[in-house]
């Protein structure tokens, strides 16, 4: 998780927007806490970071939810509410993993809705905040949701989920964010330099960790060389 809590955050964001007092309650609004929350959630959520355009994902997205359980004739249950995207679906009482449908084939089958036709769970897809079952479910199922989750707005002293290298990005990205609002394109450059070089430099970073695993799975080289 992060190092810095959100009230630490906001208050350096602050001071690099010039210590702006009047943003500090508009309508009751904190918008300098505003823009905190909004680049921490456009940073972990948005398949493509932000500005730098290349692809990335935090594992501290992704989450298993408790046990939902299905209802019996009902065709679908609820997703978590904080859901961004269903990776996988896993029922807990078969046990086996769910395969995955598309809604237009799900809707193409007649006995989606015959109580005769009811049995385990095979299948699973998402529309909305529903995560629709097929065959209907003809028992109660505890079903397992693996899925990609929006992070909760932060408050008080509440820090990231992500780690605490992140956090010079959070408020580099907020500020470039605030001063494009404010019109202040000249401003707004510097924090988008900055934000970009913490983010590219994080990047490749994770990508030789990665491959520092694949190289360590390969063979020793005198494995590969013929004998002479």
């Amino acid at each position: 998780m992060g190092a810095l809590g959100f009230d630490s955050l906001t208050a350096i964001l602050k001071l690099r927007l010039g210590q702006r007092t009047q943003y500090d309650d508009i309508g009751g609004i904190n918008y300098h806490g505003v823009l905190i929350n909004q680049a921490y959630k456009q940073l972990t959520s948005a398949h493509r970071l932000p500005l730098v355009e290349k692809s990335f994902y935090f594992p501290q997205m992704h989450v298993v939810s408790p046990s939902i359980p299905t209802v019996d004739g009902q065709a679908y249950v609820n997703a978590p509410s904080d859901t961004l995207r269903v990776r996988h679906v896993f029922d807990k009482t078969t046990p086996h993993k769910l395969d995955w449908m598309s809604i237009p084939w799900y809707v193409s089958q007649d006995t989606r809705a015959d109580t005769t036709a009811e049995g385990a769970p095979l299948k699973w897809s998402r529309d909305g905040n529903r995560i629709y079952i097929f065959p209907t479910p003809d028992a109660v199922y505890d079903l397992e949701v693996w899925y990609r989750r929006v992070a909760a707005d932060l408050s008080a002293s509440q820090t990231t989920l992500i780690g605490a290298e992140w956090d010079g990005a959070i408020i580099a990205l907020a500020a470039y964010k605030g001063h494009i609002w404010l019109g202040e394109y000249d401003r707004a450059k510097p924090d988008k330099e900055e934000y970009t070089d913490i983010v590219t430099g994080l990047i490749n970073v994770y990508a030789r960790e990665e491959s520092d695993r694949n190289e360590a799975m390969l063979a020793d080289d005198q494995y590969l060389r013929p004998n002479r």
